[in-house]
């Protein structure tokens, strides 16, 4: 709610995260986890948001390769959804948001 967010959720779940982002017909899912994001990716249309290592650029390339957005912090996470929550109402603001975060 500090940062914007009428219904911030954490779901912990135990297995993937594909189905369940599905079911709750979820926008975004911010994990830390490159497996849930693959998941997330093959079982719904929920746009991934890894958090990656600053240190780590083999696992930033890899994910935005697969489609996976990247920040290096959940602060930049939270600011990537603000980008994409503005930008719904500016199509041409989304695309370049897509290209900077990563998202096919």
């Amino acid at each position: 709610v500090e940062h914007g967010f009428s219904m911030p959720n954490v779901i912990p779940l135990s297995g993937g995260r594909g189905r369940a982002c599905s079911a709750l017909q979820l926008d975004y899912l911010i994990d830390d986890t490159p497996q849930n994001c693959v998941d997330v990716l093959a079982d719904s249309s929920t746009r991934a948001v890894l958090l990656v290592d600053a240190g780590d650029p083999i696992a930033e390339t890899s994910a935005r390769r697969l489609g996976i957005g990247t920040a290096f912090d959940i602060n930049e996470a939270l600011n990537v959804l603000v980008q994409a929550t503005l930008a719904r109402e500016n199509p041409s603001l989304f695309e370049r948001l897509r290209k900077l975060v990563g998202w096919k």
